[in-house]
């Protein structure tokens, strides 16, 4: 690793600790912010650049709203692929950080969390980060628009944007209508749907073949093959998916608002993933605009008060989850990005990304 990379990769270090340390510090999330904006809008090769680059260069084949988009920016202002991920990933950010910012009191508790866990898969999978920012401001539009049926209008509106972008946000368009149930109604169609999901999973390559034929090379890509360890892959991510839940109902169960029901619905929703894991933990990524929610959470319970003498106290239960949430980010972040056994390994995942980055050769 040469010395460019690594004071890139310390920086990061650095700005993500100060985060969780000083967590009332404005200068910090500004900071914190500007980083993630270099080294997400200015990367220039990544482990799905190729892929990325070729879906770009033959935008004529794609319609719809993303088809326009790409076809805007090509025929318009004829820009490269840089550029165009460039602009589409600040949006994103944009929209994301604004979210953050209005939600929580501690954004950098938020960002530090971001930092570890999605930021690198997120400027991997930059097609599904381009429609990221609609997902997570069609949330929040569902937590702030008092009007219920027009908060679903405009978050299915902005979904359909998303989707056209990327189909791994499809699990969203059945989500508001599944938060108008009761709780024990949520529960028992996810423990059904899971498992149908698990009985039938040897079956969901021709069921999704025949549900939706327009995506018959993204079905055989993921539901063509089985994991190398099914039953590890199984229980593995699906006791992270639970703990998730675990995390959010522990700090929102006796909270009767918006928020803390939403946070919680949305977590008992995506539980339905679990039998997706069978075949690749990728589907990770469909319930990644959640997990920020869940970041805003823990960041919304943490209180931090003056003590007898110089002490500086916070609530042990609320303490005790923050370890446990970021002790989960940190692995999660290791079985994702690092490990050689559970992904391409560190130099594919999060050197690459360090290393090119057009920002640093500005001249």
């Amino acid at each position: 690793m040469n010395d460019a990379v690594f004071l890139r990769l310390g920086l990061t270090v650095i700005l993500c600790l100060s985060g969780l340390v000083f967590q009332r510090t404005k200068i910090i999330p500004i900071l914190q912010m500007g980083w993630i904006m270099i080294i997400t809008c200015f990367n220039t090769m990544s482990v799905d650049w190729l892929s990325n680059f070729e879906i770009y260069q033959n935008s004529s084949l794609y319609h719809g709203f993303f088809g326009w988009l790409m076809n805007f920016f090509k025929n318009q202002f004829h820009v490269d692929f840089s550029i165009f991920n460039g602009v589409l990933a600040a949006i994103s950010l944009i929209l994301i950080f604004y979210v953050i910012v209005k939600e929580t009191q501690r954004p950098n508790i938020v960002l530090s969390f971001w930092m570890i866990f999605p930021m690198i898969d997120n400027i991997v999978q930059k097609r599904y980060f381009w429609g990221f920012g609609l997902v997570v401001i069609a949330v929040y539009l569902l937590i702030k628009v008092t009007n219920k049926w027009l908060a679903i209008v405009a978050f299915e509106l902005l979904i359909l944007l998303a989707y056209n972008i990327h189909n791994a946000y499809i699990f969203f368009w059945f989500l508001p209508f599944f938060l108008l149930l009761s709780r024990k109604k949520q529960i028992i169609i996810v423990f059904i749907g899971v498992i149908l999901g698990l009985i039938f999973s040897g079956s969901l390559l021709s069921i999704s073949q025949e549900l939706f034929p327009d995506l018959s090379s993204k079905v055989n890509l993921y539901f063509g093959a089985l994991s190398n360890i099914p039953i590890a892959s199984l229980l593995l991510w699906g006791a992270w998916q639970f703990i998730q839940l675990y995390i959010v109902y522990e700090l929102y169960r006796n909270d009767e608002n918006v928020f803390g029901n939403l946070i919680i619905g949305s977590n008992i929703f995506f539980v339905i993933l679990i039998p997706l894991y069978i075949f690749d933990p990728v589907f990770i990524r469909c319930f990644r605009p959640i997990l920020l929610f869940n970041y805003i959470g823990m960041a919304n319970k943490i209180t931090v008060y003056a003590g007898t003498g110089n002490q500086i106290l916070m609530n042990r239960r609320v303490f005790c989850i923050l370890i446990v949430d970021f002790i989960i980010t940190l692995v999660t972040f290791y079985l994702f990005d690092v490990s050689s056994i559970t992904s391409v390994g560190f130099d594919s995942m999060v050197k690459m990304i360090y290393s090119n980055n057009s920002f640093f050769n500005l001249k």
